[in-house]
């Protein structure tokens, strides 16, 4: 991850929601694979077994929103399957290429 990701990823961690301690945990010990897709990054998390699993109610217990710079809406949504953490997500409304990724300080964060 870089600076930026690694800010939006605490930001969207820090939320309150059912089992987040346990994914801030997962987020400190995973192996994090940066893929994109030419829309946008998706952060990869690979959790040791080790870490204790997180009793999430959804399987998007958070996400955020900013706007990029021509004004559509860019959703950065945190995945969690089977209580481990596996993906953060980044992608436009419109399904084009983000332009410019949002900084931690410009989401919106909307608890699920």
């Amino acid at each position: 991850m870089n600076e930026s990701e690694r800010a939006v990823v605490k930001r969207l961690l820090n939320a309150d929601f059912p089992g987040a301690a346990n994914v801030r945990a997962q987020a400190e010990r995973a192996i994090v694979k940066r893929i994109d897709d030419g829309h946008g990054p998706i952060l990869e998390f690979h959790v040791p077994n080790d870490v204790a699993v997180a009793a999430t109610e959804r399987r998007v217990p958070v996400e955020a929103q900013a706007n990029d710079v021509d004004g559509v809406v860019i959703h950065v949504l945190v995945h969690v399957l089977d209580g481990r953490l596996r993906e953060v997500e980044a992608f436009r409304e419109d399904g084009l290429s983000i332009r410019r990724y949002p900084s931690a300080h410009e989401l919106a964060i909307l608890v699920l």
